[in-house]
């Protein structure tokens, strides 16, 4: 348990509970004015998260990786100069509260979620969605993440690539690591410059020579390496050759 006062102390720029396994409580409210980064990483007993107080406009990371919170409150929406927000890992909320999408300097948001404002996030460039699945709502939704250049799908159970990433054109990396299901009709947009498919990457012979046949991915640049621990688990690196 974090005492009442610690929410309001004006001086203090950096919180950090990393690893606190049995802390269970915050306090109530949060009136950081200075704070700019808390990181509440691997907290799994923490399940709820403090209201914000409006002065609260400094943070600009909060890490929630691996802890147990399960709502955050519409309050969110005063951090209007958060950058980072990390929420994959832990008992992240399906449905944001809409103060979230008030947060239009966030540039790397690692969550995934279900229904969509019609805001969407103007300076977010990395969206990490690793081990929560393809969302189809955000994949038919270009214009909600105008900006978005990084996209991480890696531990996902996907078994190709949906078509409608071509729609996505500012997309220039693709993180398929670790997508053991990843088998059929792999082609990539000609747009994404780079993709990398390591580890468990289940392709066929005949996928694999239509993936480097692509004319934009230059073949000389794949990078075919056998995974230590079973010699039959293909993994691969590919980097798309620029066209100047």
């Amino acid at each position: 348990m974090v005492h009442e006062s610690v929410g309001f102390l004006d001086k203090l720029r950096k919180w950090n509970l990393v690893f606190c396994d049995s802390l269970q409580t915050l306090p109530n409210n949060l009136r950081l004015i200075s704070l700019e980064e808390f990181s509440l990483f691997g907290c799994p007993m923490l399940e709820k998260f403090p209201n914000i107080h409006q002065e609260m406009k400094r943070l600009k990371k909060l890490d929630l990786f691996g802890s147990g919170i399960r709502e955050l409150p519409s309050s969110i929406g005063y951090l209007t100069r958060l950058t980072g927000l990390r929420l994959s890992g832990c008992h992240n909320p399906r449905v944001l509260p809409d103060g979230i999408y008030k947060l239009q300097m966030l540039e790397f948001l690692s969550n995934s979620f279900d229904g969509l404002s019609e805001d969407g996030f103007l300076s977010l460039w990395k969206q990490n969605l690793s081990r929560c699945g393809i969302k189809s709502e955000i994949l038919m939704t270009p214009s909600y993440f105008p900006v978005l250049k990084v996209l991480n799908q890696s531990g996902n159970d996907i078994v190709r690539i949906p078509e409608s990433l071509n729609r996505f054109t500012p997309i220039e990396t693709l993180d398929l690591r670790n997508c053991k299901q990843l088998r059929q009709n792999l082609r990539l947009p000609r747009f994404i410059n780079y993709v990398d498919a390591r580890k468990y990457l289940s392709l066929d012979a005949l996928s694999l020579t239509r993936l480097l046949n692509q004319s934009s991915i230059s073949s000389s640049m794949a990078l075919p390496l056998v995974d230590n621990d079973s010699d039959s688990d293909l993994n691969l690196r590919l980097k798309k050759r620029r066209k100047y």
